[in-house]
């Protein structure tokens, strides 16, 4: 309800002044769904016998973080999966800080950041 509340002041017609914001978006969200369902289908295949709510609850923690896949866990009827969304977010959370600060490494490296460069 808040996320329809939100958008519905939104003119669509904006959209076409940003079409590459909008090309990002798709193509984020595409690969986000393409990797849910790789890993699902994958951990499946190993006998480990994932279904579609864990699935949606992984989803949610690796977009929203650990507080938003344990709120929708408990709000789907499953308190089963309100601890896994925690630490599937809070695991989100710490590969997330490496990758951000090898990413800050990298750029830095290319620009006028203080932080030393790798050597090589």
């Amino acid at each position: 309800m808040l996320f329809t509340t939100l958008g519905a002041g939104a003119r669509l017609g904006a959209v076409a002044t940003a079409p590459r914001t909008l090309l990002f978006c798709v193509l984020t969200l595409g690969g986000h769904a393409a990797g849910v369902a790789v890993a699902a289908a994958a951990i499946a295949a190993a006998g480990g016998g994932w279904r579609p709510r864990e699935a949606a609850v992984a989803s949610n923690a690796g977009v929203g973080g650990a507080a938003t896949a344990a709120a929708f866990a408990a709000a789907m009827g499953w308190p089963s999966l309100v601890g896994v969304g925690v630490l599937l977010g809070v695991a989100g959370y710490a590969a997330g800080t490496f990758v951000g600060i090898g990413l800050l490494r990298v750029g830095s490296c290319r620009s006028l950041w203080v932080l030393p460069c790798a050597a090589g």
